[in-house]
């Protein structure tokens, strides 16, 4: 079959054009890695006003969207929050919320660095237009210690944490309180909801079909429920990869990494849908 019949067979996703981004438009991603490659696709045709993940990739949505509340409340970072984790010669200091690089081996420094990146990043989502949020997994990992749903491991002992899957009704809480967050505090922000396309594959096969099925069972759930809300919505990155692309081809050796040629595609469809 030649490239072209193959296309034709394909099932197309409706992308429902929003074109309300310009050159003034003043971006916002935040969640999984794969936003962060669309968000470096805007750099690299130039438009500048574009940040990604200030807390570094969080996959989950409940560790998300408490980033979302320190961010948007530009919450002071506190020693309680803090984990320290000994050894016979030293010990660390941990925000487990945050990806790895939030961590010292002095606490003051810490805090002040966590505090720092909170400030820098609650002025700049408060001067965007558009927030994007990618959900990448259903899955939890919940420390033992502290017993707090964790947005990174930080290389702790295995024994520390407990992986769970999350139910789609907690799922669907943390999006709503989600929606309800930007509505309060930023009325005008455009919000827009993704499901990754990267296969969690370490997670096993069929559990990553478990967890994206999870994810966009308890969004499509919140988002129709917040249908009226025009400035809230959903691009399908997801569906586009994994059901109108629909080959292994458009993945990298890793069969869990879209190709770059899959990023430009994803990308081609978003400058269609948003850029104006």
């Amino acid at each position: 079959m030649s490239s072209n019949d193959r296309n034709e067979r394909r099932i197309h996703i409706d992308f429902k054009p929003n074109k309300s981004i310009d050159n003034t438009s003043n971006l916002f991603f935040i969640g999984s890695c794969f936003g962060e490659e669309i968000h470096k696709k805007m750099i690299e045709i130039g438009h500048s006003n574009s940040i990604s993940n200030p807390f570094g990739t969080i996959f989950h949505p409940i560790p998300l969207l408490e980033n979302l509340e320190r961010i948007v409340l530009n919450k002071t970072c506190t020693a309680e929050e803090i984990y320290t984790q000994t050894n016979s010669e030293s010990a660390s200091y941990h925000h487990l919320q945050l990806a790895y690089k939030f961590h010292n081996t002095n606490k003051t420094d810490l805090l002040d660095h966590i505090n720092q990146v909170t400030e820098a990043a609650h002025k700049q989502l408060h001067l965007s237009s558009h927030l994007f949020i990618t959900l990448g997994t259903a899955w939890h990992y919940k420390h033992l210690p502290t017993h707090q749903i964790v947005g990174n491991c930080h290389k702790l002992p295995q024994a520390q944490f407990q992986k769970s899957l999350s139910h789609q009704a907690e799922i669907k809480q943390a999006t709503q309180s989600i929606c309800n967050l930007i509505k309060t505090h930023l009325p005008n922000m455009q919000l827009i909801f993704t499901i990754s396309p990267v296969k969690h594959l370490r997670d096993g096969l069929a559990e990553n079909l478990t967890s994206k099925s999870t994810l966009i069972s308890a969004l499509q759930e919140c988002l129709a429920e917040n249908s009226i809300v025009e400035s809230i919505g959903y691009f399908p990155s997801y569906e586009f990869v994994t059901e109108e692309l629909n080959d292994w081809s458009f993945f990298r050796d890793d069969k869990m990494h879209p190709t770059s040629e899959t990023i430009d595609l994803v990308f081609e469809k978003f400058t269609q849908v948003y850029q104006n």
